[in-house]
């Protein structure tokens, strides 16, 4: 489980390259950007890769929290800090799938909590963030009433909340996985208003879909169990008589 979930990792790492090196050509100039995009690289395919997988995971934590600091970003809007948590863990190496699970459930518990206010169970955010945004207005273009945002908000509160706690449970979790897929890209298309915007969307949404596979980690690791036998099986086929 834990190979997929570095494949996975740092996939989203190489996507999340593209807005360090947009916000860094701004706030940090072009030389150091060019330095830290470069390391940030060779950090993610090491990690992929298992490649000195420690110091690699360590790299993209220092720089989970330096960029920001350096930059002006918010950690928490732009997500550096799930990447960092996520680093650190596979940096720890002890229960690694355990601590992944914790921290998306910590994920979704904080965005259920951060959205308990007038603002989001009112429709106003879910309007300004998913209505008044482009793929709505020009692909849908229909002004939905103020009441059936308010129970789109709810649906909203109400999944991540679901999603935290039904992960948990062996059977409902293989509902929860697709609702979650499907969750996170409806975010994506709904709310992206630009390159950047469908870069960080991406990344953050993704990330939590990630953190989905170490809770079918006794599956994935049979599934790939019996591909590596099947593996084997065929290469003693292929020797001759």
């Amino acid at each position: 489980m834990l190979t997929v979930f570095r494949y996975a990792f740092a996939g989203l790492l190489l996507v999340k390259v593209l807005d360090i090196a947009e916000r860094g050509r701004v706030y940090l100039g072009l030389p150091l950007t060019a330095l830290i995009c470069l390391v940030w690289v060779v950090a993610a395919v090491a990690i992929a890769r298992d490649w000195h997988g420690r110091a690699a995971a360590v790299t993209i934590a220092v720089l989970a929290v330096a960029v920001p600091v350096l930059s002006g970003m918010q950690m928490y809007n732009q997500h550096m800090y799930l990447i960092g948590s996520i680093a650190v863990v596979l940096a720890l190496r002890v229960a690694e799938a355990t601590l992944l699970k914790v921290q998306l459930s910590i994920v979704y518990g904080f965005g259920v909590l951060a959205k308990l206010n007038e603002a989001f169970l009112s429709g106003t955010e879910v309007y300004t963030s998913a209505i008044a945004r482009p793929f709505w207005m020009t692909f849908i273009d229909y002004e939905p009433s103020a009441t059936v945002v308010i129970a789109a908000s709810v649906a909203a509160l109400c999944t991540e909340g679901g999603l935290a706690i039904a992960l948990w449970m062996p059977r409902a979790r293989w509902v929860a996985a697709p609702v979650g897929v499907a969750f996170h890209t409806v975010m994506l298309v709904l709310m992206t208003a630009g390159p950047i915007s469908f870069v960080r969307l991406l990344v953050f949404g993704f990330l939590l879909v990630a953190l989905y596979l170490p809770f079918f980690e006794r599956e994935l690791d049979n599934l790939m169990a019996s591909r590596g036998r099947r593996s084997i099986l065929r290469s003693l086929d292929s020797l001759p008589a």
